[in-house]
């Protein structure tokens, strides 16, 4: 098949397309949109709407491709925000055996224990930017930011009382 071919065949398919669309272009956009609006179930507004969108053409692609897009932004935060929501408040802590050194202080693996969990192990939510789901939830990025600032109200105490024992 020759490229000139090939230009033929967009040529009548593309006059096919244009023979055969709703009205013969006559009528004016006021009369267009109510015979529009009166297709598909004695102008049902679902039956307008389905009329408008199995329109040929690229109008009829680009409102499809825009319809796509905003459901799939309303329905990606939803369900990231119950994918990304985790608050992480297990009684049962422990550290791991990385935090705790021989002769330490085991209330500062349980600090470093629980600032890598919140940070490392659990995603930071506070920082997200608006595009991450994580940006609309408010439990988990104010869970660990009292966690955190516990841990420094903790931190700041530890180096006082260091600090009063010497």
């Amino acid at each position: 098949m020759s490229f000139s071919d090939r230009i033929a065949g967009w040529r009548e398919r593309l006059r096919h397309r244009w023979m055969y669309r709703h009205g013969d272009g006559t009528e004016t956009a006021s009369s267009a949109t109510t015979a529009a609006a009166g297709q598909g179930g004695g102008g049902s507004r679902i039956g307008g709407l389905s009329g408008v969108l199995n329109r040929p053409g690229m109008g009829g692609l680009l409102r499809r491709g825009l319809i796509a897009i905003l459901i799939i932004i309303l329905l990606y935060y939803p369900i990231g925000m119950f994918l990304v929501s985790k608050v992480d408040d297990n009684p049962d802590f422990a550290p791991a055996a990385a935090d705790m050194t021989k002769g330490g202080s085991e209330a500062v693996a349980y600090a470093a224990g629980l600032i890598d969990r919140e940070v490392n192990d659990n995603n930071w939510t506070a920082n997200d930017p608006f595009f991450l789901p994580g940006s609309l939830l408010d439990n988990m990025p104010n869970y660990q930011q009292g966690v955190m600032s516990a841990l420094a109200r903790f931190g700041f105490e530890l180096t006082d009382q260091l600090g009063r024992t010497r």
